[in-house]
């Protein structure tokens, strides 16, 4: 079975106490859970896309050009690398 490996990045922030409420906390974790999301995505959209580019067969398909791709992600905007070919 072919795979790819998806690495979560471990993350230490330190949050000061002082006038920290509920509604900020939960917004830090959500935009640093947000960017985390992102750079994970990119990483297995990235690996996904080299696997298949390796795979594929070669002459088949015509090469018309790179460029850049836009997702909308439940992590936010994404766009992707100019070499990314899917």
């Amino acid at each position: 079975m072919d795979t790819i490996t998806i690495t979560f990045p471990e993350v230490k922030v330190k949050i000061p106490i002082k006038d920290l409420t509920f509604d900020i906390l939960e917004n830090m974790l959500f935009e640093i859970l947000q960017n985390i999301a992102r750079k994970v995505f990119e990483k297995a959209i990235t690996d996904i896309d080299s696997y298949l580019r390796n795979k594929r067969e070669r002459g088949k398909l015509k090469n018309t050009g790179k460029r850049e791709k836009y997702f909308l992600t439940r992590f936010g905007d994404w766009s992707s690398p100019d070499n990314l070919d899917t």
